[in-house]
């Protein structure tokens, strides 16, 4: 019984000093912390649509070249599809 108390005791004190001390060295308060996550996820967000709209401009390029303009890809296919449609002019 005296082994398990102080296992314990130690378990507790070393949460104790496990709080504190990462309550001391952390940067930033949690609250901080996530917000600043959030703004970077939204910035990384905001990149990947701006790269897909650049490489989709590309793309649309590319194919008018090949076609000579008989082909676009502005239409939007059904929602949920995730694709354009490609139409004739």
């Amino acid at each position: 019984m005296r082994k398990l108390l102080m296992f314990l005791w130690g378990l507790v004190t070393g949460l104790g000093v496990g709080i504190v001390t990462a309550q001391v060295v952390a940067p930033m308060s949690g609250k901080a912390l996530a917000d600043e996550a959030q703004a970077r996820l939204e910035a990384l967000k905001e990149e990947a649509r701006r790269a897909s709209e650049a490489r989709q401009a590309e793309l649309q390029a590319q194919l008018s070249a090949l076609t000579g303009g008989a082909i676009t890809l502005d239409a939007q296919a059904p929602a949920g599809t995730g694709v354009d449609a490609a139409t004739s002019n």
